[in-house]
Formats: structure tokens, sequence, C-alpha cells
């Protein structure tokens, strides 16, 4: 565990209200919040730094929930009385939907398809047993009992059509998927202490799980295995950004935490006394946002940020130097050049790659413009290499990818068909379309600039009446040239033979009456 420096308290923005949930809107790329009222808000999070709120005809009471539906704009739960309703603001309009039930808490929401593939808002609460699901024009419908509780947290992994909906039961101290297609509950997962929050990471691979200790818990889907990480304050609200760093905040101990990828336990960052950081999200330009319960403001957080400039999506032949060295910039989070920022470029023990001179390893510290590049790189053996950067003096790490070593071609060993067999011809007349076949090796590499011979027994013929034809395959494949049928009727057989090759193609055409 670390304590990091304080953040500056010159990078709050002013909004309208106390701002609660937090969520990035992709249709208009705002950050929009919810109200201790039950309202709806926008913070545009660049210049000029524009808000706006959309209050409630009547006085609510909101929660911090808040989510963004592409194209349906922002929701989020509050009460009315003794009723809770979703709102939603869309074209900037305020609207509610009664959900038929009594006063409910709610602390996360999200806009998942369901079965049948329509979108609905999935409502989970510790005070119901069961999921609520609301459709954009207010349909209120529910899924089966579970009984063991109510929901805190849910968790969804980024996909197009998910399987399931991973749900946290603080009065059951378990974790507990909802199958979307069958619409049953899983077996729970006991767990020591009672979850809270939840989230999926960057990489779908782990659920990080809050509670009301100071640690967490991480959770490896398919392994089914639970890791505990330390932390100096009461996990919250969590985020997972894409470099695979979870963030998170605390409202008792006016701070922030984040855990950078593979460590074991989490830094935290103290905000002003009285802050009360909350909900978190982040911009398209990459920089982290956070809502105060204390201040009617935004928080933007400053940290140090390694990307990649060079080296990534190419690839090289065996034996071959790539042809771009790897290179990062050391930046702030708002873009700014950090020099002399000491950085090691590492390359995977399963020596895919190495440095010209042989390591695996390169450090050297940046430049004036932020910037620092390494020797070149040279392929060793057909693979996917694993390369990354770290910046020593912080936690900033840089993943290069798609950097590919092109395993070395080899003779031709078979044919593979790949289209044009099994036409029906008119006597006399053209077939529609040519034949194509690829080369590969024996390792099923495609064979670039191989012999092939098209050879034709029956009635059909090539240009100039030619029953064989050689063509090139210029990246492995060959196209027949255009053939014709004769007068006759009957089947024609086509062979594709490749020089050296011990296996080829036979495709089958008809030449039928006129």
């Amino acid at each position: 565990m670390a304590l990091a420096e304080p953040l500056a308290q010159d990078e709050t923005y002013p909004i309208a209200e106390v701002a609660t949930g937090l969520i990035l809107n992709p249709d208009d790329r705002n950050l929009w919040f919810a109200t201790p009222k039950g309202g709806l808000g926008y913070f545009e999070p660049r210049s000029p730094y524009a808000n706006k709120v959309y209050p409630p005809s009547v006085d609510f009471v909101g929660t911090a929930a808040v989510a963004a539906w592409p194209g349906q704009g922002a929701w989020t739960v509050a009460w009315k009385n003794t009723a809770a309703v979703v709102a939603q603001v869309n074209q900037e309009k305020w609207t509610s939907y009664d959900l038929g039930s009594k006063r409910i808490s709610c602390y996360a929401l999200r806009v998942v398809p369901l079965g049948d593939g329509v979108p609905n808002l999935v409502i989970p609460s510790p005070d119901v047993k069961c999921l609520t699901f609301c459709t954009s024009s207010g349909k209120i419908s529910y899924s089966t009992q579970f009984n063991q509780g109510g929901f805190h947290g849910l968790a969804v992994p980024d996909e197009e059509k998910p399987e399931f909906i991973w749900l946290s039961c603080p009065s059951g101290k378990s974790l507990v998927s909802f199958q979307i297609d069958g619409g049953k509950f899983s077996e729970p997962m006991g767990l020591s202490d009672a979850p809270y929050e939840i989230t999926f990471d960057a990489s779908g691979k782990y659920i990080w799980i809050a509670t009301a200790k100071k640690w967490l818990f991480r959770y490896e889907v398919k392994a089914g295995t639970i890791v505990t990480v330390p932390s100096m304050v009461v996990p919250h609200h969590l985020f997972p950004a894409a470099d695979g760093t979870l963030w998170f905040t605390s409202l008792d101990g006016d701070s922030i935490g984040y855990v950078p990828p593979h460590a074991s336990s989490a830094t935290v960052i103290s905000t002003a006394a009285g802050t009360g950081p909350g909900g978190l999200a982040m911009d398209y330009d990459g920089r982290l946002w956070v809502s105060l319960s204390g201040k009617k403001a935004l928080l933007r957080i400053i940290r140090q940020q390694l990307v990649p400039t060079s080296g990534e999506e190419q690839s090289a032949p065996e034996g071959e130097l790539f042809a771009e060295p790897l290179a990062v910039k050391a930046t702030e989070t708002d873009g700014s050049a950090v020099k002399g920022a000491t950085v090691t470029f590492t390359l995977g023990d399963d020596r895919v790659v190495e440095f010209e001179n042989g390591d695996l390893t390169f450090t050297d510290d940046t430049d004036e413009l932020g910037l620092v590049s390494s020797p070149p790189l040279r392929a060793l053996k057909g693979g996917s290499a694993k390369v990354r950067a770290e910046w020593k003096q912080t936690e900033a790490l840089a993943l290069f990818r798609h950097v590919e070593v092109q395993e070395t071609v080899g003779t031709p060993d078979h044919v593979q068909y790949i289209s044009g067999a099994g036409q029906q011809g008119a006597v006399k007349k053209e077939f529609t379309f040519p034949m194509k076949v690829r080369v590969l090796d024996a390792k099923g590499q495609a064979v670039s600039g191989a012999s092939v011979t098209f050879t034709i027994q029956g009635p059909a013929r090539f240009p100039d009446g030619e029953t064989e034809a050689v063509v090139d395959a210029p990246v492995g494949i060959a196209t027949s040239p255009a053939f014709t049928a004769t007068g006759k009727t009957g089947n024609v057989q086509v062979a594709a033979v490749a020089v050296d090759a011990v296996v080829s193609v036979t495709m089958s055409q008809t030449v039928t009456p006129a």
C-alpha cells in the first residue's frame, strides 16, 4: 500500500448542483450525473466547460446510480414519496416512469440486451430480491426471485451480447450471475466479506469487488480464484481504466485510490477535507473525472501516462529487423510532456523478439518532448511478441499491441480450394466465375509466387481452346482464366496442381443444353 501526493485542488470545475453518480454519454461525449434531488445534468469536459441540470418537476430523492443509454439519453432511479421511479433526460426533456414498487435503494444501473435482443435498463436494489428491467418506453418487468436477498452492485462484460449479468448480494455475502437468455440465477459464490460495488476490468477477465473493509477482491472468472488487494481506505465507487488500472473513491476518507496492472496493493491519493469523492468517469480524451458529494464541482485527476508512439501494429519475417523501433511518450493526464522520465522497455522471455544487441531490456530517459525510443527490434521466431514499457518513477505502463513475427514460409505443400466449383454453364457459353485456389506450405501459410496449373478434362476450354493454363499465385492465391463450355454437354473436371505440392484440388463443373 502507498500514499501518493495530494491532488491539486485547482483541478475542480464548478457545476450547478452537487453530483452523485457520473457517466460518459457516447452520444454527446459529455459527462452526465445524477443529483441528490433526482435530477440529471451534464458537464462538458472541454473548454468552455459548460454544464446544465434538468431538475424534476417535483422534489424527488435521488440515488447515486446513473446510466447512459445510446440514443435514449441519461437515466437514473429516484423516489417520489414512497414510490420508485426511473428518470430520463433525452433531447432536453425530463421524463419519469413508475417502477410500481416502494421506495428502494439503487447503486448501479446498466443497459443490457435481454434474451429477445431488446435493450433494457437493468436495476438492482438491495431492497428487492429480484432484478427490475425497464425498456426505453417505460415498460417494466422483473426477474425471478433470488432467495438470499437483494443486490447492490452490477457488472457486465463489455460485449455486444453478453451471456451473464454479475451481481453482488451483501446480505448473502455472495457473488451471483444471472443468465440473460435463460433468465435464471446461478448458485451463489460465498465470500468472506459482504460485497458491494463490482465491475469487470478492461480485459473482461477479472471482476473487482469492493467490500466494507479496507481491501478489494479480484475474482478471476474462468479460474474461479480470488485475490485480496489491500487498501488504506474503504473503496466505494469502482472504475476500470482501459490500461488495466482500477480506480476507486472513498467517501469517508476524502480520497481516491488506484490499483495498477499486476500491483498487489492500492495506492491512495488524498483530496481536500469534506470533498467526498463519488462517481468516476473517463472522458474521450482519456482524462479521469470525479463527482464530489461535498462540493458543487467535478474534480479532474492529473496522473502520468505512458503512450506508445511507434512500434505497434507491425510485423517482420523471422531473422529480420522491424521497420520501427519501440517508442513512447511520457505525459501528465492533461497531455503535457515529461522530460527525464526513466523508461524501461521489456521484451518477453519467450524470445519471439529481441533487441538488435541480443538484450531483452533497454532503459533510457525521455527528452524534452517526453519521447524515448528503443534500439532496433529483431524478429526471432513466429508468433505474437510480448512488449511493454514502464516508467520507473511512476506506476505507468504501456503495452504494445500486435507486434508479430511472421514464420518463414516453406515450399508448396498442398492446394486449398477457395471458390468457382459446382457451376452450371450452357453449351458454347462462358462460365460465370473463374476458379480460385490457395497454395499453402506444410504449416498452412500462404506461399506467394507459387506456380499453379489448371487442367480441364471434359467439354470446356480455356481461351484459344486450351485445356491447360499456368498461372502465378502472387499472394498465395491463383485464379484461373475464364473458361467456356464446348458444344457438348456433360461433366467437367478441373485439376489445380502446384509445383512441388503433394496435394492438389479437383473442381467439378457441368455443361447443360442451351
